[in-house]
């Protein structure tokens, strides 16, 4: 469960994964299969920007977890683009826990963009 910039991970919710999403998850060639998920962990990562010591930009992850929240970090189902600012990221996060919460991640806008 740790990785490598784990100072600045900040883990929102886990959201239990719907019947759609559970057969939809199968189907995906990079989905580790190494346990059964059966959440969705969605996250916040903050990095410095390369150019400023004090700014940062922020992406949002999707993970496929246990029941207790265990996850392969170096598997993500979802890294977003770098967006500047934690509203934006915040905002996108809360829409992915809507995705989860209907059962509707895998047909997400953020899915299909990255298949």
């Amino acid at each position: 469960m740790n990785q490598p910039d784990y100072r600045d991970f900040y883990p929102k919710s886990l959201i239990p994964i719907g019947v759609n999403d559970q057969a939809a998850l199968e189907l995906i060639p990079s989905y580790t299969k190494s346990f059964q998920a059966t959440h969705w962990l969605v996250a916040l990562q903050a990095k410095v920007k390369p150019e400023s010591e004090e700014t940062y930009h922020w992406q949002v992850y999707l993970f496929p977890t246990d029941l207790e929240g265990s996850y392969t970090w170096s598997n993500p189902l979802l890294i977003s683009k770098f967006v500047n600012s934690i509203d934006e990221a915040l905002e996108m996060s809360n829409e992915l826990e809507t995705y989860g919460r209907d059962d509707s991640i895998i047909s997400s806008k953020y899915i299909e963009r990255i298949s």
